[in-house]
């Protein structure tokens, strides 16, 4: 600024998101939640190639890939405004479902408790498996010929022909649960509050098992104060599925 003018292009401040991800990549977080001006740049950036910086200076070429991501509510909100056709023209959505295999989700919760202060603590076998099946059957649709829980064992890589006749292949459960299958039921987040919670249920010792996580995620479930179909069909997982698969585990192993 010493030797040129603030709006020479020698002396701009080559500062914020697009001039930084400039023929790279740019994370939008949240891009939903921003005000219309900010996301105005993006227009053309996207269908021209450039944008305007923030002094008087020409356009900016920009070459690099937009990735912004948001909650499903919110882009409902912002595809249903008139004002935003512009935007929505130039937007490919990618849906990200929740994970819908048990086995994944579960490698989800040993990851978060392996980072976290809970390493140590002790874990009873089937806790974590208990707690991926309920949220995996919350994510799940209804088949009209098929029992939920076999549904599930089937996404999980179960071959179930033998063992329950009704079981369809994985590509006819997804046909008919249509494109939005796992877009809705309860969140990985709720699930490891639940699991935290679990850990501290006793008062004498730091650890969990799958008898107190399923009281802990009725508990869970009657404060979040879900719609009275949606409480009822997640209690109905832990007393009907749940429960009597876990009893069934120790009667097993004993």
């Amino acid at each position: 600024l010493e030797t040129y003018a603030q709006n020479d292009p020698d002396a701009y401040s080559y500062s914020g998101g697009l001039n930084r991800a400039n023929q790279g990549v740019l994370e939008f977080v949240e891009m939903f939640k921003a005000p219309i001006k900010m996301l105005h740049p993006l227009l053309t950036a996207t269908q021209e190639g450039n944008y305007i910086g923030t002094e008087n200076i020409g356009a900016i070429p920009f070459t690099g890939i937009i990735l912004a991501h948001s909650n499903e509510a919110e882009w409902q909100s912002f595809k249903t405004n008139k004002n935003n056709e512009a935007f929505i023209d130039r937007i490919c959505v990618i849906k990200v479902p929740y994970c819908l295999r048990v086995t994944e989700e579960q490698k989800i919760y040993e990851k978060l408790i392996q980072g976290s202060e809970l390493a140590a603590a002790p874990c009873a076998p089937a806790t974590l498996e208990t707690l991926a099946r309920f949220s995996v059957m919350s994510r799940l649709r209804k088949h009209e010929n098929s029992t939920l829980f076999g549904k599930m064992r089937v996404y999980d890589g179960e071959s179930l022909k033998e063992s329950d006749p009704k079981a369809r292949s994985v590509q006819e459960y997804k046909d008919a649960a249509g494109v939005d299958e796992g877009m809705d039921g309860v969140s990985t987040r709720f699930a490891f509050k639940v699991l935290a919670s679990t850990f501290n249920h006793d008062t004498t010792e730091v650890g969990a098992d799958a008898v107190h996580l399923m009281y802990v995620l009725e508990m869970a479930i009657r404060r979040e104060q879900l719609p009275d179909e949606t409480e009822k069909r997640y209690l109905e997982f832990i007393k009907a599925d749940l429960a009597p698969r876990y009893a069934e585990f120790i009667g097993n192993e004993i």
